[in-house]
């Protein structure tokens, strides 16, 4: 797990499954599982879940954090073969994007409101 990553649960560890102000609702190392897990109890087949399905790396993606109830989901990647790399991809249904090249990047544009995490 990358430093920052650790640093971030072992300080912080989530928002207690509450949303904040912003409406996102930060995980807690209990809850930080890869795309495969988090969504395989998901009764719908055309969202989220099928996403692991296509997704060749989906095992390697933490989801982390969500907006407004899933509508949309954060996932950082962990890699041990990479561990210099951890991008954030946003996830809206059966589509994701990288939109940070790291979750402490990711956790700036957080702070700063920057219209590239709702996907804008």
């Amino acid at each position: 797990m990358p430093y920052e990553l650790n640093l971030y649960f072992k300080e912080i560890n989530g928002t207690s499954g509450e949303y904040d102000n912003k409406f996102f609702c930060f995980y807690s190392i209990n809850n930080f599982k890869n795309i495969e897990e988090k969504f395989k109890e998901w009764d719908d087949e055309t969202s989220f879940k099928q996403l692991s399905l296509y997704m060749n790396n989906s095992k390697k993606y933490y989801v982390f954090a969500d907006y407004q109830c899933h509508l949309i989901a954060y996932a950082v990647l962990i890699d041990e073969n990479h561990s210099d790399k951890n991008n954030v991809i946003a996830i809206c249904g059966d589509t994701y994007k990288e939109i940070s090249p790291s979750f402490m990047e990711f956790l700036r544009m957080y702070i700063d409101d920057d219209e590239k995490i709702y996907l804008n």
